[in-house]
């Protein structure tokens, strides 16, 4: 089910934002994700972790493409 899959995907990012935020990141920077889904699990753990660090209210930016590809043949 999707509802599982983010899930997972959201504690997956999660764990990762934990560690960059060990690690002293200045910046969190979400590229290059070709899936919807993925895009959102990790905005949602990217909130998540801004609430429970005290950062809630730090300004976030999402840039987003989208590309149309006709079939070719």
């Amino acid at each position: 089910r999707s509802s599982d899959l983010f899930d997972e995907l959201r504690a997956a990012y999660a764990d990762d934002l934990h560690g960059l935020g060990q690690g002293g990141a200045d910046l969190i920077l979400v590229e290059t994700v070709f899936d919807t889904l993925n895009a959102k699990a990790a905005l949602f753990a990217i909130d998540e972790y801004f609430e429970k660090t005290g950062l809630k209210g730090q300004d976030e930016l999402l840039s987003l493409c989208v590309g149309l590809f006709e079939e070719c043949g």
